[in-house]
C-alpha cells in the first residue's frame, strides 16, 4: 500500500509539473484595440485564463472585486507604461516566468491589456 501510494505521488508531481512546460508564444497579430474596458475586456481575460490560481491564494488577487485594486497597489501595472509593466512582462516572458505557465495568452488578449495600461490604465 505503501509503495502505491508513493508511486501515486509520485506520478501526480510528474503529470503537474509536465502542465506548466509552455513551447512557444502565439504568433503577433500586431492589432491594438481602441478604448478598452477593464471591466469588460481585460477583466474577462483574468476571469477565463488567470483566476484559476490567482484567486485569492497566490499574491495577485485577479478575482473581479479584488483584481483592480491588486494590479495597481501592487505595481504590476504602471499606467500610460505597458511596456515597463510587470504585468505585461509576465504575460510575454519578458525576464520573468510568463503568464499562464499552462500556455501563453493569444496576442490578441496581450495586446489588450498594453491598450488598456497605455490608455491610462482606468477602471472603467
Amino acid at each position: 500500500m505503501k509503495k502505491i501510494s508513493y508511486f501515486l505521488t509520485v506520478l501526480g508531481m510528474v503529470l503537474f509539473l509536465q502542465s506548466c512546460y509552455y513551447d512557444e508564444l502565439p504568433a503577433d497579430s500586431g492589432v491594438l484595440p481602441t478604448n478598452v474596458s477593464f471591466s469588460q475586456d481585460v477583466q474577462r481575460i483574468f476571469n477565463v485564463s488567470c483566476i484559476g490560481c490567482h484567486s485569492g491564494a497566490i499574491k495577485l488577487d485577479l478575482r473581479s472585486a479584488n483584481s483592480y485594486q491588486s494590479l495597481i497597489n501592487g505595481n504590476y501595472v504602471l499606467p500610460n507604461d505597458a511596456t515597463n509593466s510587470k504585468l505585461i512582462k509576465s504575460l510575454k516572458g519578458d525576464g520573468m516566468a510568463i503568464m499562464p505557465p499552462t500556455g501563453g495568452l493569444s496576442n490578441s488578449d496581450i495586446n489588450t491589456v498594453i491598450q488598456w495600461i497605455n490608455e491610462g490604465a482606468i477602471k472603467n
